[in-house]
């Protein structure tokens, strides 16, 4: 009998342990490039962040003004409500594109309801790439390397297969908008935010933002709910080192 109760308490430990992520965390540069990979310093969070995404007016307006046609779509229940966001916060309603530059495609259909203006947007983006100064600080030197395994993306043959960890703060600075990024690989929600690298004074309790998810491709994250265990649990434990100040190297395309 006794050893029936230790089995049973060690299973749910063993469920409590799977039902959290690893936490919170905001790229602070990167460190190296290799083709289109990259390694990245990053630290953890300890601000409130929410659930509050984008709404209709805001996609509208933003979509206009990048010169783009809105069609219209439902992406949120109208009814959502502001949510904190929690370690045992996962994605729960995901909204799936094409794999073939899925990172565009999502932000496509985000901001102007249409997947098929992925390359216009990802152009737009592409100036902010090569000509943001804040951007240039955050590539620390290594922005040319980052281009040259991009190609000539204000042409027609831009990359198919964006760095996603690279680019969002591009995203984020041109949008003028925070993004989240759920990534399945290291359990983790990644803010890139607007204000970067000005993090000091993160208050995001009234924004809406952005939400992403990325496993083998992005999508859009529609709500947000609390299982007992992610959707789709991947190997965590070998893809992040921690040092003394709690800065974490990461290496991923």
């Amino acid at each position: 009998m006794i050893i029936l109760k230790i089995v049973i308490i060690l299973y749910l430990m063993h469920l409590l342990a799977t039902s959290e992520h690893k936490g919170f965390i905001y790229p602070k540069f990167i460190t190296s490039v290799k083709d289109l990979g990259a390694h990245f310093k990053v630290a953890k969070i300890t601000n409130s962040l929410y659930f509050q995404p984008i709404d209709n007016k805001w996609r509208k307006k933003k979509c206009k003004s990048l010169g783009l046609k809105f069609k219209e779509s439902i992406l949120y229940d109208t009814n959502i409500e502001r949510r904190k966001l929690t370690l045992s916060t996962f994605p729960y309603d995901l909204y799936k594109v094409e794999k073939l530059n899925s990172l565009y495609k999502s932000l496509a259909y985000v901001i102007c309801g249409n997947e098929k203006l992925y390359a216009k947007i990802q152009r737009k983006v592409f100036v902010t790439i090569k000509n943001s100064k804040k951007f240039k600080k955050y590539m620390n030197g290594k922005l040319d390397l980052y281009l040259n395994g991009l190609g000539n993306v204000s042409k027609k043959d831009y990359t198919k297969y964006p760095n996603v960890y690279v680019e969002l703060l591009a995203v984020a600075l041109y949008l003028d908008v925070n993004i989240f990024l759920f990534s399945y690989k290291i359990s983790s929600w990644i803010l890139f935010d607007k204000n970067w690298p000005n993090m000091n004074k993160l208050n995001v309790k009234n924004e809406k933002s952005i939400y992403l998810y990325t496993d083998e491709k992005v999508g859009i994250i529609r709500n947000i709910t609390l299982p007992n265990k992610p959707k789709f649990e991947k190997e965590k434990s070998q893809l992040y080192k921690r040092n003394k100040t709690q800065n974490i190297n990461y290496y991923v395309y």
